[in-house]
């Protein structure tokens, strides 16, 4: 039975954990779900206050982004912006590879969905790690044989031990 042979990063250099996170991410989101939020997250900045309240961007569907306009007035005065948005959402959102904008009246009951804002919770609970790290914990810390690795597991240990702050809630 043949090995596998391990791929090596240019230079053996080590890969940013970011590559490793999308990676996983895009093995379990779609692509166009993907490009979907990344021009959410970036059409505030590209359609200003004023517009933002009347139209969003509903999907992406191959090169094409769809935004959903409010009412006919807006949908009319967005087809003479359509190359100015496509041209402000290729550089504010690189890689969403657009080419086109396709509008269409949204109905009437639905809002514009707000922006993604992840909840903060601190739970009033114990630190998980004691303060002093055990005999073991920090033999293993020791043997670390890079400087900034280990400083690196020392600094997230120190951090993992302190009690969580308390904001208001």
């Amino acid at each position: 039975m043949a090995r596998r042979r391990r791929r090596r990063n240019i230079r053996g250099r080590p890969r940013p954990i970011s590559d490793g996170i999308w990676n996983w991410i895009r093995s379990y989101v779609p692509s166009d779900k993907i490009r979907l939020y990344q021009l959410r997250d970036v059409w505030p900045q590209v359609a200003g206050e004023a517009l933002a309240s009347h139209a969003w961007p509903e999907a992406v569907s191959g090169h094409e982004a769809i935004i959903a306009v409010h009412d006919s007035q807006w949908l009319h005065e967005l087809t003479y912006m359509r190359q100015a948005l496509i041209g402000k959402l290729t550089e504010l959102a690189p890689n969403t590879d657009l080419k086109s904008v396709r509008l269409r009246l949204a109905r009437r009951e639905r809002p514009p969905p707000a922006p993604f804002e992840p909840k903060v919770i601190f739970p009033d609970r114990a630190p998980p790690l004691p303060a002093q790290p055990s005999e073991g914990t920090a033999a293993a810390i020791h043997a670390v044989s890079d400087p900034d690795l280990r400083e690196a597991i020392a600094a997230a240990r120190i951090v993992l031990s302190q009690t969580p702050p308390k904001y208001p809630g």
